[in-house]
């Protein structure tokens, strides 16, 4: 296979090669075949959001009431649905530790593909 590296185009020879590039593009390049989504609807796992929020006021989360907590995240879930917000895994919360919160939006619902091989 040929490819573009720091040196330039370099032809890499080997018998077995993995693809490590998370988006099946040497597999594709080599013209090997590949599926894209499940078979039986053609829908693919949708990419994730991770980040971390720091300097969180932990006194002031304390005195948040547990009512309006819920309501943010029904507000969320709404959004969602609507289409105005990434799918996301609703076991997320607004919890924190040691005044840092790493919200995991790793989407729930599988994402449609229209790409087919």
């Amino acid at each position: 296979m040929l490819a573009d590296t720091k040196q330039g185009r370099r032809a890499v020879l080997a018998k077995i090669v993995v693809d490590a590039t998370g988006d099946g593009d040497v597999a594709a390049k080599a013209g090997v075949p590949f599926e894209f989504g499940r078979a039986s609807d053609g829908r693919v796992q949708g990419m994730t959001m991770m980040y971390r929020v720091c300097g969180i006021d932990e006194e002031r989360v304390r005195s948040f009431p547990p009512e309006k907590a819920q309501a943010v995240m029904e507000a969320m879930r709404a959004a969602s649905a609507a289409g105005d917000l990434p799918p996301f895994n609703h076991a997320f919360g607004l919890g924190h530790a040691r005044n840092r919160c790493i919200p995991n939006m790793c989407p729930s619902p599988a994402i449609r593909s229209t790409r087919r091989s």
